[in-house]
């Protein structure tokens, strides 16, 4: 048996087995404790282990750009672990937050079945758990990619399979992995495959299944409560949708199907109002807030149509932000989706001269792509933005989804190449190459790629992706599959580490100190100081401060009657602290999601608070109604815990 037919058997073995090898990988990484957590940058924060405490890295890096995930996001799913995962977390900040909207933490509720993520939280540890989220939304995505690219390419396994890993380890899903993006992008693939499927097989026990998928995925896509996501890609769902429609009409559907389809829907509908209703009281607290309630985008970039141009090929330093940290935007602000749109654009003339079966949803995505180019050149009518709901998504949020559009759609042109093998002449795709070169070369030249990337990281980049671009055009399908599987996995596979379970906070001096006297006053108030704001509520505590998704009025206004800092304090916001010596508590807007609150010694008795954990030296503070008292500290980071003693 030669190489190649070695590596084609175990090719088809994978495929066929993928099920199976999945589980395998799920119930693996569940076992060795295993998660893609940045959670040991706490290690930079609170230093001092407890006796025998390591690194809890295993491979790879732990990223500080990261920090709604390991500062806020990991945090809240820990303190949702350590008070008994109710829908409404009243440890988490003063005036306590809804737990749903709160990143979709995990909830003993109905609405948590549309989180498969967290079930593991309802039956396993903390850090066990941890390992469920990453692994069942990584083998799942990649298992939902096969299946959507097969029925996109017309199953074509290999590039299917290709398929599955471009999506899975896009820098858009990876940097952005436990947030709203990772989440939408497996949401909307597992509603097209349910929705396909549940049509397409006349098995009963795959229709339910499928009406179950779509329900889960469905709920689970709304109660992401992320628009400027969310509506982009309602749009791509409803796109891709009528591509099926038509590709695939005339079908003939049976009662068991209608009767399946409408108990999903119902189903869906009476989980989402359920929790509507509940959240309604927050909801409206979150979008009459300055950040992010009261922002509007009306398309366009603001920038000169050339710069905006340029920015359409941000994708193309992707693949070194997992080496070296973007000097323009961060990186996961930077990081999108690799495609070859350019390519599709300029052969659309030959593809879609005539709109056929085969070419349907082809077609579907593609004019998606002229709409959303539309809406990210062209700034519209403030009125058309609202009613469209476009208003919700910004330059930034809506090119990142353009880009994962095009990257599904070039999955879909390189199959479609493939069954029309003379449709491009040797002269067009010789100058397909050739512009593409150009555009690319000026795309890093005129914009801040250029000084992102050194000279010979430009050169790589433009012979990487006009190579890859090559290779499928000119028929060089296994190079192509070969060289872009190295290139998805050399950008992707290194930007989240290896990490193992949940030592970063639970196996420190200062944590361990904190639940010791947490479990001896389990109702004591806590403050947060400097970076420990959303350290304290990872160990179970009541804590004043953290990070509101939902603005703490009632808190806010008691600190100041006349509502006169009501715009600062207004918003989604992460609440550093500091205790100042002054009779008057102030406000500081340090960005759009972040405030400072300079919090007077004299208002402490106002919540009652008990403990101030943090690097200040506040031991002297006192007024003639109380003290403080060292219970802790200094550690190796310059971090105390005083005990509040009021006479």
């Amino acid at each position: 048996m030669t190489i190649a037919s070695r590596g084609k058997k175990l090719l088809d073995d994978f495929i066929k087995f993928r099920y199976l090898i999945g589980l395998v990988v799920f119930l693996f990484v569940i076992a060795m404790n295993w998660n893609g957590s940045s959670i040991s940058q706490w290690d930079s924060r609170v230093s001092d282990r407890t006796d025998g405490a390591t690194s809890s890295v295993v491979l790879g890096k732990s990223r500080p750009v990261r920090s709604d995930e390991w500062m806020v996001q990991t945090s809240f799913y820990l303190s949702q672990s350590k008070n008994g995962l109710k829908e409404f977390n009243k440890k988490l900040t003063q005036d306590g937050q809804n737990m749903v909207i709160s990143y979709n933490s995990p909830v003993k509720s109905l609405s948590i079945i549309g989180k498969p993520f967290n079930w593991g939280f309802l039956f396993l540890p903390s850090d066990r758990a941890l390992s469920w989220y990453y692994a069942f939304k990584g083998v799942g995505l990649f298992l939902l990619s096969f299946e959507f690219i097969m029925i996109l390419t017309r199953r074509k396994r290999y590039l299917s399979l290709l398929g599955a890993f471009w999506i899975t380890l896009s820098p858009g899903v990876q940097w952005w992995f436990f947030q709203h993006l990772g989440d939408l992008v497996y949401f909307s693939l597992a509603i097209l495959v349910s929705v396909f499927y549940f049509f397409a097989s006349k098995k009963v026990w795959t229709q339910v299944g499928m009406a179950a998928l779509f329900s889960s995925s469905a709920i689970g896509f709304i109660l992401v409560l992320y628009p400027a996501f969310q509506v982009m890609f309602a749009y791509f769902i409803i796109a891709v949708m009528i591509g099926f429609f038509f590709k695939y009409r005339g079908g003939k559907v049976n009662r068991v199907q209608i009767l399946l389809a409408a108990l999903s829907m119902l189903f869906t509908v009476v989980v989402t109002l359920s929790f509507v209703k509940g959240a309604m009281p927050e909801i409206k607290l979150l979008m009459n807030t300055a950040y992010p309630g009261k922002r509007i985008s009306i398309g366009g970039s603001g920038m000169p149509f050339s710069d905006t141009l340029a920015a359409m090929s941000y994708y193309l330093t992707n693949w070194k932000l997992p080496y070296a940290d973007a000097t323009f935007y961060n990186n996961c602000e930077l990081s999108s989706f690799i495609n070859f749109f350019p390519v599709v654009l300029l052969t659309a003339p030959k593809v879609f001269k005539k709109i056929r079966r085969e070419n349907v949803v082809g077609f579907s995505i593609f004019v998606y792509c002229l709409i959303m180019l539309v809406w990210l050149f062209v700034p519209m009518p403030a009125i058309i933005a609202k009613i469209t709901l476009l208003s919700y998504t910004p330059f930034m949020r809506a090119l990142a989804i353009y880009s994962f559009a095009g990257m599904i759609l070039s999955i879909w042109f390189v199959g479609y190449l493939m069954d029309h093998k003379g449709m491009l002449s040797n002269k067009i795709m010789y100058l397909l190459v050739a512009f593409l070169a150009a555009f690319y070369a000026w795309s890093i030249i005129s914009s801040p790629m250029d000084a992102y990337l050194t000279h010979f990281q430009f050169l790589f980049t433009l012979l990487a992706f006009v190579g890859l671009a090559g290779l499928f055009l000119f028929r060089k399908y296994k190079l192509f599959m070969i060289f872009m599987f190295c290139f998805v996995v050399g950008t992707g596979a290194t930007v989240n580490p290896i990490n193992k379970g949940t030592s970063a906070i639970y196996q420190k001096k200062l944590s361990r100190k904190i639940m010791s006297i947490n479990r001896k006053e389990p109702d004591a108030r806590w403050v947060g100081e400097d970076d420990l704001y959303n350290f304290l509520p990872a160990l179970g505590v009541h804590t004043f401060n953290g990070v509101a998704f939902v603005p703490i009025m009632k808190t806010w206004h008691k600190l100041d009657p006349k509502h006169t800092d009501n715009d600062i304090y207004n918003r989604y916001e992460h609440i550093h602290t500091v205790i100042v010596p002054t009779k008057k508590t102030s406000y500081q807007l340090l960005q759009a999601d972040s405030i400072m609150v300079n919090l007077s010694i004299y208002d402490l008795q106002k919540f009652n608070i008990k403990y101030i954990a943090g690097p200040g030296k506040i031991g002297d503070y006192h007024t003639k109604h109380m003290k403080l008292k060292r219970m802790y500290g200094q550690d190796s980071n310059g971090n105390y815990i005083y005990k509040v003693i009021y006479n």
